[in-house]
């Protein structure tokens, strides 16, 4: 039986082989030495070398362990690969994402825009020189201690004013600079200090909680800046903005019947009104690093926001008869406040300035609903400025809006604004002290 002889068990030797002798068919058995060289010629242990101790062969063929140094380079390699498909995938998306952002039809050039505030959830920014281009549109934003809007930097509001304006857009003067806006142009004509503190995107929760935070200046007549949006926006907890996250704000609650009050906005929101400050500066900083960062924040916020139980559960509270309820709500506390004050509350609606009559609900305008002016405090001003529109349609083609595609009013709009307003300051006697009862 093969491997049963002593050749089996030397080194190299195939113990199935045949043992050496005369082969087949009268071969010498040399020829035995050319298929089993190592039979012929076994290895030789080396000098020294004790018996049963591995040879050069053997020490060969033992694979030494990789050292510490290359098991840190291979993990770092491995890991290094998923981490970098990870980076670039979220560089991908982030570009993508902010995409929109970059080509804004608005850039943002100096002081943020915008600043976070518990009360109105968001302000302008003291001291700041805010210009904003659009298309067609560059003007310049500037503010003094108090965050109201003036001439220029280095400009302050008085500690005493007789007018002060609260509102949105519309009232802060869009794409116009501040001396074109209805409020200065009102303050030259009557001689006296102004004060605005109109802010974008406002809504008349808003405008109400910056009157009652500025009544130090103690005016004598108050100015809110209404549009009919404001009706809706005093319900919505997420103020209109060019980006998809939601930027909180304070709004109404207890209108199905308990006691209305106005929210607060808790300090967490402030993340989103950063974001939207991030996402103006975006144009001016374009990084790549910059664009995925903010597309992650991007797309967490609209993710989260919209889906958050308080702004689904106030959203289902909009509704014609709320929004009525809440704008009234609004007047009415501003007028509480004007009283206390020994001011007037003067209400200048603007409505849409195209031309099309009060009730054409293109472009997203409404009228106002019926029976709001009939529930107005008695002591408040109502200044509706649709007839007066549609009366200088009637005789002239000039428009009184900034451009085709952007509804607010311009420097025209706003001068028929301070003459309405002037008209009935002057003929009500509202700067004149009050007598003594």
């Amino acid at each position: 039986m093969y491997g049963s002889g002593r050749a089996s068990q030397q080194p190299g030797l195939d113990p199935r082989a045949r043992p050496p002798g005369p082969g087949p068919a009268g071969r010498p058995a040399a020829n035995a030495a050319r298929i089993h060289p190592s039979a012929a010629f076994p290895a030789r242990r080396p000098t020294g070398a004790r018996h049963g101790a591995p040879g050069p062969d053997a020490r060969s063929m033992t694979t030494a362990p990789p050292s510490p140094g290359k098991r840190l380079a291979f993990t770092a390699i491995m890991l290094a690969i998923p981490l970098a498909a990870v980076l670039a995938a979220i560089a991908a998306f982030g570009w993508q994402a902010t995409a929109p952002y970059v080509d804004l039809d608005m850039r943002i050039v100096g002081d943020h825009d915008i600043a976070f505030d518990p009360v109105a959830g968001f302000v302008r920014p003291p001291h700041a020189t805010t210009r904003r281009v659009h298309k067609r549109i560059d003007y310049t934003i500037h503010t003094d201690r108090l965050g109201a809007r003036v001439d220029e930097p280095g400009v302050e509001t008085p500690a005493r004013v007789a007018i002060l304006t609260v509102g949105c857009s519309f009232s802060e003067g869009h794409g116009m600079a501040n001396a074109d806006t209805y409020t200065s142009v009102l303050g030259r004509s009557l001689g006296v200090p102004v004060a605005n503190f109109a802010v974008g995107s406002y809504s008349g929760v808003q405008a109400a909680l910056a009157l009652e935070r500025h009544r130090d200046l103690r005016p004598r007549v108050v100015v809110y800046g209404l549009i009919e949006d404001h009706l809706r926006r005093n319900l919505d907890p997420c103020a209109r903005s060019f980006f998809p996250n939601c930027l909180r704000v304070p709004t109404i609650v207890g209108l199905d019947g308990g006691e209305p009050s106005f929210t607060r906005v808790e300090a967490a929101d402030l993340a989103g009104v950063q974001l939207t400050a991030d996402l103006l500066e975006l144009p001016r900083h374009p990084s790549l690093w910059n664009r995925s960062w903010l597309g992650l924040r991007t797309a967490w916020h609209e993710y989260r926001d919209w889906r958050e139980a308080s702004v689904r559960e106030a959203q289902a509270r909009i509704n014609d008869a709320n929004a009525l309820a809440g704008e009234l709500y609004v007047v009415r506390r501003m007028a509480a406040q004007a009283r206390a004050l020994d001011a007037t509350l003067v209400v200048l609606h603007m409505g849409r300035l195209d031309g099309l009559p009060a009730t054409d609900r293109t472009r997203g305008w409404r009228p106002l609903p019926d029976g709001f002016v009939e529930a107005l405090p008695a002591d408040v001003v109502f200044v509706d400025a649709t007839g007066p529109v549609a009366r200088h349609y009637a005789r002239s083609a000039k428009p009184l809006y900034l451009t085709r595609s952007d509804d607010h009013p311009n420097a025209r709009a706003h001068g028929l604004f301070a003459k309405l307003l002037e008209r009935e300051i002057v003929a009500r006697g509202l700067l004149a002290p009050k007598q003594e009862s």
